[in-house]
């Protein structure tokens, strides 16, 4: 996927379990600091974490020509990732289950992908949506499919203006523009990015 404001999609799978020898390989291509705190989580979320961060220095370097081991990450007081040095880099990082999505980006850019596994959507859309978002889910047919379109806007959108989950319901973002797809026929992607 290749779309707007020069936003380009690295996706990548990878095993439920990561044998310990590889997993402390991959933990060397890790700052000190970002090393430490991985090695304090659990397993899976480490390796999660470390597959997105090490996804998402690949990606930058990719487009951008930096070199791999330069790249440095910081947060913003909401949490979205930025490279230290270098305005013009927007990128985004998102996974569930076994995979991992880095969007890298002229602009600002937000990312969401989710396994759709099934759930009492119904209850999650009545909680979750506004009133706006519940008639889209039901105009688009409700079910599986629909929930997922609506759920990887919406924390696309709230990654797009770096407030995740602090985000509501604004009126103030007309410039953005979102693409989904269905990636491995089990998940659902989707991409936030600035109108062209």
């Amino acid at each position: 996927m290749d779309r707007s404001a020069g936003s380009q999609v690295f996706v990548v799978s990878y095993p439920k379990i990561i044998p310990d020898e590889t997993f402390g390989s991959l933990l060397t291509y890790a700052e000190a600091d970002k090393r430490d705190r991985l090695q304090r989580m659990k397993r899976e979320k480490a390796q999660a974490s470390l597959i997105g961060l090490l996804l998402a220095k690949y990606a930058i370097a990719q487009k951008w020509g930096l070199p791999f081991y330069d790249i440095q990450f910081g947060t913003t007081s909401y949490g979205k990732p930025y490279v230290i040095g270098h305005e013009q880099v927007h990128f985004n990082i998102s996974h569930s289950g076994t995979v991992c999505v880095c969007v890298v980006a002229d602009a600002p850019v937000g990312v969401d992908i989710q396994k759709m596994e099934p759930h009492n959507f119904h209850r999650i859309v009545k909680r979750f949506f506004t009133a706006e978002e519940q008639a889209v889910y039901e105009q688009e047919g409700r079910g599986k499919l629909a929930f997922y379109r609506m759920w990887t806007k919406r924390e696309s959108v709230g990654k797009y203006l770096g407030m995740g989950f602090y985000y509501k319901n604004h009126k103030d973002t007309a410039d953005w523009q979102v693409f989904h797809t269905i990636y491995q026929h089990t998940y659902m992607l989707c991409v936030c990015t600035r109108a062209e």
